[in-house]
């Protein structure tokens, strides 16, 4: 069935679009706008459930959470395993460094702490080189 009007509207007092065998699906040769008063929920299955099925996906090339308004300045999101990962190789740096110390109060081991300083110069210079994969190319919060 054509429209030749090109827009349907539907103004109603509650509106349900219920499919109990397969998909619904939305598209749009632009955007497509949710707005609401109060607010939009998006329930997705069992809330206590283990399901991986039951999951958002949002392929979008860019994803921004909050308005950008003034006084927020818009961040990349962490990815948190790789920032684990670098924070424990800081941590563990910083522990060398504190066994370390101990040997290089002794005047005779002068050498030694050269060759510590700089081993711990270009360990902590290769981590924070890595640093920059923490932060999400894709997705961005305020």
């Amino acid at each position: 069935m054509a429209n030749t009007n090109e827009k349907i509207s539907i103004k109603s007092g509650k509106l349900e679009i219920v499919s109990t065998t397969t998909d619904i699906k939305l598209n749009s040769n632009t955007y497509i706008h949710l707005g609401a008063k109060e607010g939009v929920f998006i329930d997705i299955g069992n809330i206590d459930g283990d399901n991986k099925t039951n999951s958002l996906i949002i392929n979008a090339p860019s994803i921004e959470l909050g308005l950008n308004k003034p006084g927020y300045k818009q961040e990349p999101i962490v990815k948190g395993d790789i920032l684990e990962q670098k924070l424990t190789q800081i941590i563990n740096i910083i522990e060398d460094l504190a066994y370390q110390t101990r040997l290089i109060c002794n005047p005779d081991s002068k050498p030694h702490a050269i060759n510590l300083y700089n081993n711990i110069l270009a360990e902590t210079t290769q981590v924070k080189k890595e640093l920059k994969d923490i932060k999400s190319k894709v997705s961005k919060t305020i």
